[in-house]
Order: C-alpha cells, then sequence, then structure tokens
C-alpha cells in the first residue's frame, strides 16, 4: 500500500525489496514486476506469543508436533484469525455450528483472562499443531502463519484467493505438500475438500508431512541466507560503481527486526 497514488503500478529503474507481491488486480502499489521478494522479518523473528526467534521455531516446533501422533490429534479443520481482508466467507462456511468437522472462529483484540490483548478462543502456535487439519489464508496482504502450519505436519488447506505470494511461494505444490484451494465463496467446493481430505488419512498425512519438509529444506537459516546472498549478488551486477558500506550501515537482523531480538 502506498501513500501516494501517483505511485501506483510504477515501475522504478532499480528493483525495490519487499516481502511480498501480487499480480492480482486491482494493483494498489508498484507494479510487481519491479519488486524482488526478499524473506519475511518472520524468518530472523516474531512477536507474536510463544515464537520469538525463527531458528528455534524450526527446531522445536516440530518436536512439540510429533510429541502427538497424527492419528492422535483432533480430528477437525481448524483456523483462527482476525476479521480482516477477504475472510467473511468464513462467516457463513467455517463457522457453522453443526459442522463437527470444523473448529473455525474469528478471534477478538480485546482483553480476556487469556490474554491483555487477545480473545479467549486465540491459539498459539503449539496448539495448532494438535489438530489433524489445518487452515491458512490470506489477510489484506500476505499471512506469515504459513510457514508455522506446515512446520505441525498436519495437512495445511491454503486460501489463497488474492494471489499474494512470499519468496519461497512457487515450491507450494498442490496434493503434494499443500491443498491450495481458490474457490472463494464456493461453499459445496469447500466441503467436498474439506470431505474427501478427511476420508483419505493416506494422503492427508503424506501431504503433511512433505509440507513440514519443504519449510525444514527451504526455509533453515543457512537456505535463507543463500537466497538473499544471491539477490544481492544479482543487484549488484546493476550498479555501474562499486558500492561501500555506509559508514551508519546496520546488521541485517538489526534491520529487519530492530530491537525485538
Amino acid at each position: 500500500m502506498l501513500n501516494s497514488t501517483n505511485l501506483n503500478k510504477k515501475r522504478h529503474k532499480v528493483p525495490v525489496f519487499g516481502f511480498t507481491k501480487t499480480r492480482k488486480g486491482p494493483i494498489w502499489g508498484l507494479h510487481p514486476d519491479g519488486i524482488v521478494l526478499i524473506p519475511c522479518f518472520t524468518l530472523w523473528v516474531f512477536t507474536a506469543p510463544k515464537i520469538g526467534r525463527w531458528r528455534s521455531v524450526l527446531e522445536n516446533l516440530p518436536k512439540v508436533a510429533e510429541k502427538i501422533k497424527w492419528e492422535n490429534r483432533v480430528h477437525k479443520l481448524m483456523w483462527r484469525g482476525a476479521r480482516n481482508g477477504g475472510r467473511q466467507w468464513l462467516t457463513d462456511i467455517g463457522q457453522r455450528k453443526d459442522d463437527p468437522a470444523l473448529d473455525i472462529e474469528f478471534i477478538d483484540w480485546k482483553p480476556s483472562t487469556l490474554s491483555a490483548h487477545y480473545s479467549e478462543n486465540f491459539k498459539n502456535i503449539q496448539q495448532f499443531c494438535q489438530y489433524q487439519y489445518l487452515l491458512h489464508q490470506e489477510g489484506w496482504s500476505y499471512s506469515n502463519r504459513l510457514k508455522y502450519l506446515l512446520l505441525c505436519g498436519s495437512p495445511v488447506i491454503f486460501a489463497n484467493f488474492r494471489g499474494w505470494e512470499e519468496y519461497w511461494y512457487h515450491l507450494l505444490k498442490h496434493d503434494y505438500n499443500a491443498l491450495i484451494w481458490r474457490d472463494r465463496d464456493n461453499g459445496e467446493s469447500f466441503h467436498n475438500l474439506t470431505r474427501n481430505l478427511m476420508h483419505d488419512p493416506q494422503k492427508a498425512k503424506f501431504i503433511g508431512i512433505n509440507g513440514k519438509n519443504l519449510v525444514q529444506k527451504y526455509l533453515n537459516e543457512q537456505a535463507i541466507l543463500c537466497y538473499l546472498r544471491n539477490v544481492l549478488i544479482e543487484y549488484e551486477k546493476l550498479f555501474a560503481y562499486r558500492p561501500r558500506k555506509h559508514l551508519n550501515a546496520v546488521n541485517i537482523d538489526e534491520f529487519l527486526v530492530g530491537y525485538s531480538a
């Protein structure tokens, strides 16, 4: 999003680094062809409850998940999230109280006995791993939760309506390491997808394991820095001079996460 409408759909002469972009209209920001995707700041650290450093999450969350065999997890499709973006379809589809296979609820940003910031039905990322099936979808922009869900080893339905992507989303393969669903507002399509998945536990486990493996292989610290290093090497080739480090240059961790570390 940009404060000036004069910059909408503009292409710069040099690449602009961004955490996400979409090619699906309307384009409200810079043209996607001019945006080079770099790793999201949450691949360093995130201040949400019980998350913190990504390297710790990558090491410890699968261990938490493995304490509960997939067969013994809650036999439901689970989602929690705020009422933003195009998520209102969940009110009609996901919050049907007569469907025991769904545990889909909005959370409210208000104090409760659980937290000063979240309502009682809030779930931390470790609690997501207690469910056999997980749902992920965008808000106004991308949602960074997908990688955490995949680490649980449960199959993830990715409701990708607005086409937002991070730099690694091209690795997502439908029916292999995720279930990508774009049929917005089609309750029958959503019901058929969830029903077929729940009636085929071998397929569900296969997708869940592959999703976890994807994150562990391509979103570990070494892989992330390798990608970022290659982006900067290619960027440097555009310069007609040799860049020098600025006197006020800061470490990449400090730039991305500030004092949250």
